[in-house]
């Protein structure tokens, strides 16, 4: 009788074990969608109203030739909020470095 109590008691910590390893299985997480650069649309917007975006696609340069080459730009008449000129600077400098 002791050894069929042992056994049950044997048993029943098997099975707790065994289901607290199964647990629930996670939700996959989804891969979160990477958000355009605002500098993008200011560009897309701005730039590309004037010129083919090629030529600025094209061209290369660092922080601080972009920062001219958009102050440039405003004083020859393109219209860019504060906001913007940094979106645009920020986003030419990091996706068209000079090389």
């Amino acid at each position: 009788m002791k050894d069929k109590l042992i056994w049950i008691v044997f048993l029943l910590i098997i099975s707790i074990i065994l289901t607290g390893c199964g647990g629930a299985a996670e939700a996959p997480t989804e891969t979160p969608v990477p958000t355009a650069h605002p500098g993008k649309s200011v560009m897309n917007n701005k730039c590309g109203t004037c010129h083919d975006l090629s030529r600025v696609t094209n061209y290369r340069d660092d922080l601080e030739g972009w920062e001219m080459t958009v102050d440039r730009m405003i004083m020859l008449g393109a219209e860019l909020s504060d906001q913007q000129r940094t979106d645009l600077i920020d986003y030419l400098a990091k996706e068209y470095p000079q090389e």
